[in-house]
């Protein structure tokens, strides 16, 4: 059974390799990515349920609209959500999510290994 992941970053074939690797060796090619450089190349958030997991990039591209940290708050408003993942190179995440009253999701850190991908997309 295919699992649909969004993944909200910018810079995304920095790290494809990685996923696709991950994607043809721990899951037959079930997954599918898509990938949105922008927020507002996602279009209504209410997508957001069409998906199995998103993952957000922190800091986006400066022609996106928002930052990851706007897209979460906006994602946590829909009802039955997919679960949330952070991909992110900051090592204080915890500590802004804190600041800006977010709740805490799991966090994928960059740089990225196969493995780390491997368990958060399980």
């Amino acid at each position: 059974m295919t699992k649909r992941i969004a993944i909200f970053e910018n810079e995304f074939d920095l790290l494809k390799d990685a996923f696709d690797l991950a994607n043809l060796v721990y899951f037959s090619n079930q997954l599918e990515f898509s990938i949105f450089e922008t927020s507002q190349d996602f279009g209504d958030i209410q997508n957001v349920k069409n998906f199995d997991k998103v993952l957000i990039d922190i800091d986006l591209s400066a022609k996106s609209d928002k930052d990851g940290y706007s897209i979460m708050r906006d994602i946590n408003q829909v009802d039955n959500h997919p679960e949330l993942v952070i991909l992110t190179g900051h090592s204080n995440i915890e500590k802004k999510l804190n600041e800006l009253g977010l709740r805490i999701p799991a966090i994928l850190k960059k740089p990225l290994n196969v493995s780390e991908i491997v368990h958060f997309l399980r």
